[in-house]
Order: structure tokens, then sequence, then C-alpha cells
């Protein structure tokens, strides 16, 4: 029989009154259903008084169909545009190598991802991140040493191409719709026009 703490967080003792529900798992764990009920017991009453609602919102069918999932999150994509924020924490330096850079870094807003989608920060080397959410992005900035100290927040800029950005390169729209290219036999011919071998 496993051994646990007489006091628990809420959120463990709710696992473990969604684990008397399912006596099953319960055993396969090694508690009982009676270690179980005790442990229970062992919380406050706020905590006693959510797991019964919890356990008799779960004993009740539910009426209304289940929500649709919340969309994925978007994520970076090269040329995408984003505001950094940079906060120091109590540990920062000011007169160390990234104590000259904030400043520059500050300056530097808004950024825009390359064409490989890395991130420029001055005196740094390009940081890759397409292809993560902004809250994967936050930890890979986290992670490189000389921002150590430094609190990053990141907003992405939803704005629509200008310019060179905005044209359509020629001919993509040919390559799109396969289905709806014209036929051989329906291209127009010129008046002049002289059948030859092979037409």
């Amino acid at each position: 029989m496993s051994v646990l703490p007489p006091r628990v967080g809420w959120p463990l003792a709710l696992l473990l009154a969604m684990a008397v529900c399912e006596v099953a798992a319960a055993r396969a764990q090694g508690l009982t259903a009676q270690s179980l009920r005790s442990l229970i017991e062992s919380q406050p009453e706020a905590v006693r008084q959510q797991i019964r609602e919890e356990l008799q919102r779960r004993a009740q069918p539910s009426a209304a169909p289940a929500a649709p999932a919340a969309p994925a999150a978007p994520r970076l994509e090269p040329r995408t545009t984003l505001v950094v924020r940079f906060s120091i924490t109590a540990e920062f330096d000011p007169a160390g190598p990234a104590g000259s850079l904030l400043q520059r870094w500050i300056k530097g807003n808004p950024y825009r991802l390359d064409d490989s989608g890395s991130l420029h920060l001055p005196g740094l080397p390009p940081i890759h991140l397409a292809g993560l959410h902004v809250e994967q992005a936050k930890v890979r900035l986290r992670a490189e040493p000389a921002l150590a100290n430094v609190l990053v927040s990141l907003h992405v800029l939803p704005l629509a191409p200008l310019g060179v950005d905005a044209l359509e390169r020629f001919g993509y729209d040919f390559f799109r719709n396969p289905g709806r290219s014209p036929r051989v036999a329906d291209v127009p011919v010129p008046v002049g026009y002289i059948i030859g071998p092979g037409d």
C-alpha cells in the first residue's frame, strides 16, 4: 500500500476522488478504497466540498454536447512581425555584456523573423523561432544564455504585407487549381497560323 502525506493539495485530492469512481484504477495503483476515503476525509472542508461537487457532476449524464476544441494557437512563420518586450530580473547585471545590449534590443522593436524564421537580436546569433507557438518561442528565448536574467514577452503583430511582400508570385494560381487548366484544344489560335506537322 502506498504511503501518501496526510494533507495534499486539492488537485491531487480531486484526482484521488476521480480514482474512487474508477476502483480498478485505484487498485492498480495499490490504493484501497478505504485509504482513498481516509485521504479525502483528511482534507479541509472546502476541498471535500469541491470533491463532492465534482463527483456529483460526473455522476449526472451530460445533456449538452461537448464543446468544440479551441483552435490551436498559431505558429510563428518566416517574416512574422513581433514586438519583443524585455524586463530585467533582480539578478540582471547592467555592467555585464547583456547590459549594453538591452537598450539596443528595446530600440530594435518591432522585429521581423527572416526568411528562414530566425529572430535577429543585436549582438546575438540568430534564434530560430519558426514553427513554434508564442509560448514555446518564449521558452526558447529564455534558454538563450544572454537572456538568462531578462524576462521576454512576445506579441505577434498581424500586419498585412506591403510593397514587394504583397505581390503574389506569377503563375502560382495556375498550380493551385490544376483541374481548371485549359485543355490544349481550347487554346485560341491566331488567324494567320499555318498548321504544320505535329499540330
